[in-house]
């Protein structure tokens, strides 16, 4: 059986994701949004793909004006800047 490779994963949701103008940081809510639902409201399919798609977008426009939301670019910059095989 072929190892799971993130890398080769990654590099094909962000292609996906580059066509319909979506961003990873998409996924990410969308995860944590499912999980949320679930644990806290009940079953996820009980929205319409387009309340989610909504939801969806409502939580990314907040995360990205507040303050906070450069700081996973932050992490990545300190931490490549830490690294020594780059």
């Amino acid at each position: 059986m072929e190892k799971f490779s993130l890398l080769q994963y990654t590099k094909k949701i962000i292609e996906k994701l580059d066509n319909e103008n979506l961003y990873i940081t998409h996924i990410n809510i969308a995860y944590k949004f499912i999980s949320y639902y679930e644990n806290n409201i009940g079953n996820i399919d009980s929205i319409t793909e387009e309340h989610f798609d909504n939801m969806i977008s409502a939580v990314y426009e907040r995360y990205i004006e507040s303050d906070s939301a450069d700081i996973l670019d932050e992490i990545i910059e300190n931490i490549l800047n830490e690294d020594s095989l780059v």
